[in-house]
């Protein structure tokens, strides 16, 4: 790990970030250049989903966004992502049983994945290293506005991994400050906590460093419903602030999730 880090090396454009959604813009404390931020949720929650639409939103924004994969390559990325808005089931993916409707709607979706301006996808191929080096390697060679990482417990260390989880922190907290680039890091909640509801930072897996060294601490939750439930409410993503470096005000925010991306309502 190099000791200083590149100063001011994305495109450092004025306009703001987003959280993805209006409603999220104004009540989440706004995303600075010197934010270590902290997205935590339970296994399958819609982390992924979540923070990769909200990559694509920033790219739209202009701003030079990369999103790093430890789980996926790059075109298993685009395959979620293609799957997720042409509305594919597992069985249909499985048996290859895909309407001439919804591939057409993946060919457009991996087009415009394949070719968005501002967005880089990296992901890493189960032979690559997964450590921090070349993490921040790859975060250095790509010069981007935003950074994030999907996940914590991916990163590969030879040490304990409380010592890893504080080192990766320690470093990524830093890299903020001094490349005055925002890093959104995923992790998950505690498998106790996995069964019920979202109720304090003591839910985040690992030692209180992790969400100590955090600017900003958003914990998603993917509303639990009855098979009954109407579309709407199996729609329903709550994305909650809690903790806030700059204003100290907590919030929880209920978002829509449809077609792959993320909404402030259901209509």
């Amino acid at each position: 790990i190099p000791n200083n880090f590149p100063k001011q090396i994305g495109k450092r454009l004025q306009a703001p970030y987003t959280w993805g959604t209006r409603n999220l813009d104004r009540q989440i404390t706004p995303i600075n250049r010197q934010h270590y931020i902290l997205f935590a949720g339970q296994t399958g929650s819609g982390k992924t989903a979540f923070t990769f639409d909200m990559a694509c939103k920033n790219a739209d924004l202009g701003h030079g966004v990369l999103y790093i994969s430890l789980e996926m390559t790059r075109e298993q990325l685009i395959d979620r992502q293609c799957r997720i808005v042409s509305a594919v089931t597992k069985e249909q993916w499985r048996e290859k049983n895909i309407s001439d409707i919804q591939l057409s709607i993946m060919d457009r979706v991996r087009n415009e994945m394949e070719n968005k301006p501002n967005l880089t996808l990296y992901g890493f191929g189960k032979n690559e290293k997964t450590d921090l080096k070349a993490i921040i390697e790859v975060m250095v060679s790509a010069q981007p506005d935003l950074v994030l990482i999907d996940n914590l417990g991916m990163i590969e260390s030879e040490g304990k991994e409380y010592e890893t989880e504080n080192i990766v922190s320690r470093t990524l907290a830093k890299f903020t400050s001094d490349a005055k680039i925002p890093v959104i890091l995923l992790h998950h909640l505690n498998k106790a906590s996995e069964k019920g509801g979202i109720t304090s930072l003591a839910d985040i897996r690992g030692s209180a460093k992790i969400f100590h060294d955090a600017d900003t601490v958003i914990l998603g939750k993917r509303m639990e419903y009855d098979e009954d439930a109407s579309e709407e409410d199996r729609a329903v993503y709550t994305v909650s602030q809690r903790k806030d470096r700059d204003f100290g005000q907590l919030c929880s925010v209920n978002t829509y999730f449809k077609k792959g991306s993320f909404y402030d309502s259901f209509s």
